[in-house]
């Protein structure tokens, strides 16, 4: 657990050794990580090299019978073997000189004293020869470039875009398989790198925000933890001071229930969730709470971050304008943006006739003119455009939700490239709602090449809204906060965290009490 570790060895190893690899079960997950990476290595037998302690080949490719066959130096080691057999071979790759090393297994922390005594002996020895260690328990790393060991057979395993700006860091490795790669893969979002963390046993979330921060790759960093070790909740706070990228977390255990399920899991400890989410807050942490702000969050964050696609400041009051071809669109929309706190803003008069003198002849005498904007179904491509010029202009407007539905029969398919241009032109931010179909693409493609967030549904498209304005308050935050040494400000507001935090265990143990003074009557 510290942030001088180097983890080019596990992001990006020139060479890498996979151990327990089985010749006969093509569902071993050393057998997968083997083959996977071969691939990426375009099958070079000097650049990944597997161990079985029986020998045999896979795809031409000899195994070897032990670390110590190997004719080269290894950058990279990754176990897939039982925990009783782990620590030995372990003790072989540092003696061997290995750089890096994830651990794929479980059966350590997450299950007892026993195997915890393993994952403390081996964390012991990492840190000792300053050796980055991944897991236990975990499902590993993915850089596309260089190194793969997602243990998911290849026709279950949904690959996630590369060359994209987000990172992500999981603690558990379903998360990162499931509510990252195959939502982030539904919704075009495309990632720089990955990884799971497990049981943490030497590496950790400040060790990978540490990473991150300076990975030039990387604009926006995903988390998904079930707690913080001793003391490094603190420190992940400090972190996330030093860096300008974009921040956000999912965590598990915030119920009492959830915490349980987590310490079983992943061995975590689990933060309550009143300091945390106060924590988060004041540090310009972007708080996901459900796998559907997740989703519209990271579409947002990785559209909208970055040297080249800055955030826009002004919109930390969340002051909305809606722009629609239907009035029930309308209506839902306005729902929905009041249960998120964005407000729509209350057009003047002149305001209104600034919207109606651009508007053709028909839709001129018909159209909605209030907030939501009901342009009816007899626009055209015209009317959209030059109605959202009007509002790029206007300085209350601080966010544009477009409605596209692209039923009108006078609305074309290149209306999206149109939009795309006017909003290169301006400095605000748009959001825009489209259904998710293949006839629909022409629409779709130029709003995405255009940095243009397009929901696949109200609720997301408001959501995303709603993620620019929570970005521009944090920016907000981080900028009046930094007037004070950071850490001055986080031993105050710890001492805070820690009195909610004594309170809540004061309250849970006057539950108990009662619940067994009732039991005793």
């Amino acid at each position: 657990m510290d942030a001088s570790f180097d983890l080019q060895p596990v992001f990006e190893p020139d060479t890498i050794a996979v151990i327990g690899v089985s010749t006969s079960n093509l569902y071993n997950p050393g057998y997968i990580i083997f083959q996977r990476n071969l691939i990426i290595k375009g099958y070079s037998s000097r650049k990944v090299f597997g161990v079985n302690p029986r020998g045999g080949s896979i795809e031409g490719i000899d195994l070897h019978k032990s670390l110590f066959d190997i004719p080269k130096n290894i950058d990279l080691a990754v176990l897939c073997l039982k925990s009783s057999d782990t620590l030995p071979v372990f003790k072989d790759a540092i003696d061997l000189g290995v750089k890096g090393f994830i651990v794929i297994s479980g059966g350590f922390a997450e299950t007892g004293p026993e195997g915890k005594a393993i994952q403390d002996e081996m964390a012991r020895l990492a840190i000792h020869h300053g050796l980055p260690l991944i897991g236990p328990n975990c499902v590993g790393v993915y850089n596309p470039s260089h190194v793969n060991t997602i243990i998911i057979p290849n026709e279950r395993f949904v690959v996630p875009k590369s060359k994209g700006n987000m990172a992500i860091v999981s603690q558990s490795g379903g998360v990162l398989l499931d509510q990252f790669f195959c939502k982030n893969y539904e919704r075009d979002i495309a990632i720089s790198k990955a990884i799971s963390l497990g049981n943490k046993a030497v590496l950790d979330e400040v060790d990978l925000l540490d990473y991150f921060e300076h990975d030039p790759a990387t604009d926006v960093i995903g988390f998904y933890l079930e707690g913080f070790a001793n003391q490094r909740g603190r420190e992940f706070l400090l972190k996330s001071r030093e860096t300008n990228k974009t921040i956000m977390l999912l965590k598990g255990g915030k119920s009492d229930r959830g915490m349980k399920a987590a310490s079983s899991h992943t061995a975590a400890i689990a933060s309550n969730e009143a300091v945390l989410d106060g924590a988060l807050k004041q540090f310009s942490i972007i708080n996901v709470n459900t796998e559907q702000e997740l989703v519209a969050y990271v579409k947002a964050f990785s559209l909208f971050a970055g040297s080249n696609k800055p955030f826009f400041t002004n919109a930390f009051n969340g002051n909305i304008a809606i722009i629609t071809v239907s009035g029930g669109h309308g209506v839902l929309s306005t729902d929905i943006a009041e249960k998120y706190h964005l407000d729509l803003v209350d057009f003047t008069d002149t305001e209104k006739e600034e919207i109606r003198a651009v508007l053709n002849p028909v839709v001129k005498g018909i159209a909605g003119l209030g907030n939501p904007i009901d342009l009816t179904g007899s626009c055209n491509d015209d009317d959209v455009v030059h109605v959202l010029e009007v509002l790029m202009k206007n300085p209350r407007v601080e966010l544009v939700l477009l409605l596209i539905l692209p039923y009108p029969p006078m609305l074309s398919m290149s209306l999206g490239s149109r939009i795309a241009s006017v909003v290169r032109l301006h400095r605000k931010p748009m959001i825009t709602y489209l259904p998710w179909l293949a006839k629909y693409e022409m629409i779709k493609e130029p709003l995405n090449e255009a940095n243009i967030p397009v929901g696949n549904s109200i609720e997301e498209a408001i959501l995303m809204a709603k993620a620019v304005q929570m970005k521009a308050m944090a920016m907000k935050r981080a900028k009046n906060n930094k007037i004070i040494d950071a850490r001055e400000v986080l031993i105050s507001d710890y001492q805070e965290f820690t009195r909610v935090l004594d309170e809540i265990s004061k309250q849970r143990e006057k539950k108990k009490r009662n619940v067994i003074s009732d039991t005793d009557r």
